[in-house]
């Protein structure tokens, strides 16, 4: 944050783009079972990530992000009524 010479707060925002998160899947099967009757399998996946260090960016960056919801409803709430 920095305060401008009229005294007011302002945010600065960096921009890093492209910012992506590159992740590994890894797909395994559990509990897999055979039904003879109907000749089907059943069985349920177990997913895993694994953060891809080739990414530009890292699991400890910062980010923020705009909560559109909020900023509309608080500027329905704090806007000028017509008489």
């Amino acid at each position: 944050m920095c305060i401008s010479s009229t005294g007011l707060i302002q945010r600065i925002f960096q921009k890093r783009s492209p910012t992506l998160w590159k992740f590994r899947e890894h797909r395994r099967h559990v509990n897999v079972s055979w039904h003879p009757s109907n000749g089907s399998i059943a069985y349920k996946t177990q997913r895993t990530w694994y953060f891809d260090e080739t990414s530009n960016v890292t699991l400890q960056d910062n980010i923020t992000i705009l909560n559109i919801i909020a900023a509309v409803s608080f500027s329905q709430i704090h806007a000028p009524q017509p008489d």
